[in-house]
């Protein structure tokens, strides 16, 4: 991972806005160009009309591209 890089992670799904605290997050300066970007994990199972359960066995990872943004001025607000 290169020099100033952070990498986070959760197991969580997620869930609306406010009601509960983010796991991940990023504080970021004024005034500079970050690449943020975001990898997904997804495991999974399936059946068919109705029957038993499989797991699929094998995880899919999806790489995303990072995207440069520029920082112009900083301030907390939800988004989404």
């Amino acid at each position: 991972m290169p020099l100033g890089v952070a990498a986070y992670a959760t197991r969580t799904r997620g869930a609306a806005r406010r009601q509960r605290e983010p796991d991940v997050f990023h504080v970021y300066d004024a005034r500079v160009t970050v690449h943020p970007s975001v990898d997904v994990t997804y495991l999974g199972r399936c059946r068919v009309k109705g029957g038993r359960w499989f797991t699929i066995p094998e995880p899919l990872a999806v790489v995303g591209d990072d995207v440069p943004i520029d920082v112009v001025s900083a301030r907390v607000q939800l988004v989404g």
